[in-house]
């Protein structure tokens, strides 16, 4: 998997050069960029980031355009259904191209409707819990939960999700029982949490970082198998309590 960027890079600039030698006009006009999520999440970040640095490489503008819903299934299908002529890109992750194909109906087949270009980035989530719940650790919140089975909320940035992914790991390896609240999109499901709507969810350190900071909310481990650079004193998941769980969130 580690090689597996390098490859597509590679063919992707070979592919590039190639129809660039047939066609020196492309890009003659704005691109869009279809986020299928909110702003403010993991995925409209990444791909906010890409889209400017994409707009100074190839010197035409690069639109963000959010289209959340369904669990990020809305935005993929609008992509999908665009003409392929390289105007409209996916700001892609695993909820909507892997996980939602396996697990419900779609209205568009991953292999057939697109084409993979690059790997953008890999971020981990964080487990984060709202002061009220009263815990501190992984192994607190495990306790909390077995004591009220079913009432402690998740929210997650939607159906099919990497948060809801990394929630339902969470709660078949740890045995308990938790409800899990889709929203649409990281930014609300943040929303929910800083409110106290919802005890838990699993989120990305760009937007649980301030909130952590300030104290309205507490992290208590990250999904990943080794533990960030940017929190390096917060323990994995698996190391405070939980062998076996890692999570990796993808955006390309």
């Amino acid at each position: 998997m580690k090689s597996l960027p390098l490859a597509v890079l590679v063919i992707t600039a070979a592919c590039c050069t190639m129809h660039m030698a047939q066609a020196q006009s492309y890009p003659s006009k704005p691109i869009r960029l279809v986020v299928p999520y909110s702003p403010g999440g993991p995925n409209d970040t990444v791909g906010r980031i890409f889209a400017q640095r994409l707009a100074e490489a190839i010197g035409q503008q690069v639109i963000v355009d959010n289209r959340p819903g369904g669990g990020g299934n809305i935005g993929t299908d609008y992509v999908a259904k665009a003409a392929p002529d390289g105007y409209t890109l996916l700001s892609a992750g695993m909820g909507s191209t892997v996980i939602n194909p396996l697990i419900g109906k779609v209205t568009y087949d991953p292999e057939r409707d697109f084409v993979p270009i690059m790997l953008v980035a890999t971020a981990p989530n964080v487990l984060a819990v709202h002061p009220s719940t009263n815990v501190s650790t992984v192994a607190e919140l495990i306790a909390l939960a077995k004591e009220r089975p079913g009432k402690l909320n998740a929210a997650s940035s939607g159906l099919g999700s990497s948060t809801h992914l990394s929630a339902a790991l969470f709660e078949t390896l740890a045995g308990i029982q938790i409800a899990h609240i889709p929203y649409k999109g990281s930014a609300p499901s943040m929303t929910a949490l800083l409110s106290g709507e919802v005890e838990m969810s699993f989120l990305g350190i760009p937007n649980v970082l301030p909130h952590w900071r300030s104290g309205k909310l507490r992290v208590l481990g990250v999904a990943t198998k080794r533990r960030s650079t940017q929190i390096p004193d917060v323990p994995t998941i698996a190391e405070a309590g939980l062998p076996g769980y890692e999570v990796n969130a993808w955006y390309g």
